[in-house]
């Protein structure tokens, strides 16, 4: 004790408590980092779920199922196929528990990314969009699989399966994540 309050701890490295709690509140650690970016996270994943709802149904108010609008003849159109299956129609036909169980393994290999590298969540932008796409992408196409029993294709690109906004942002956040597990601390992943 000195002068009636209790001494401050010092670590082993010199540093004390209070020195690692003013770090830690500007965002000097990992894991507040994480905290404080779960709010960014969310949000994104919203504005993914919520414009991803919205193109599809819009796609469904303007082509009946099975119908085509070419938007650039040869190259893109958009194309409305209810996908029974998972990802980019496969394995149609399947059932809802199927594509729910494919989305917790999606979520929780957005966990696993994280608690492999030893923190509670993303402390970077990439992996904050990354984070975002994936589970609001997850979301959107889930959202459809327990509403209509399927989920609302549009996208034709003549070259692959026809796929959807929320299909994309989980390959795109998926390809975010999976970079940033190889990018050295410090370089575009923070």
């Amino acid at each position: 004790m000195r002068n009636g309050r209790p001494a401050a701890r010092v670590s082993s490295s010199g540093v004390g408590a209070a020195a690692v709690a003013r770090t830690s509140a500007r965002g000097g650690t990992g894991a507040v980092r994480a905290r404080a970016a779960w709010p960014t996270v969310g949000l994104l994943s919203l504005l993914v779920l919520l414009v991803d709802q919205v193109a599809k149904a819009l796609v469904v108010r303007a082509l009946p199922e099975g119908t085509s609008l070419p938007l650039l003849p040869g190259v893109v159109a958009l194309t409305r196929v209810h996908n029974t299956g998972i990802a980019f129609g496969l394995f149609r036909n399947a059932p809802v528990l199927l594509t729910a169980l494919v989305a917790l393994v999606v979520v929780a290999a957005v966990g696993a990314h994280w608690l492999r590298a030893g923190r509670t969540g993303p402390t970077g932008w990439a992996e904050r969009l990354g984070a975002g796409l994936v589970l609001g992408g997850a979301s959107g196409n889930l959202l459809d699989r327990l509403r209509l029993g399927y989920v609302v294709d549009y996208v034709d690109l003549h070259v692959w399966p026809v796929f959807n906004l929320a299909d994309a942002a989980v390959v795109a956040g998926a390809v975010l994540l999976l970079l940033t597990l190889r990018a050295p601390a410090g370089r575009g992943a923070r």
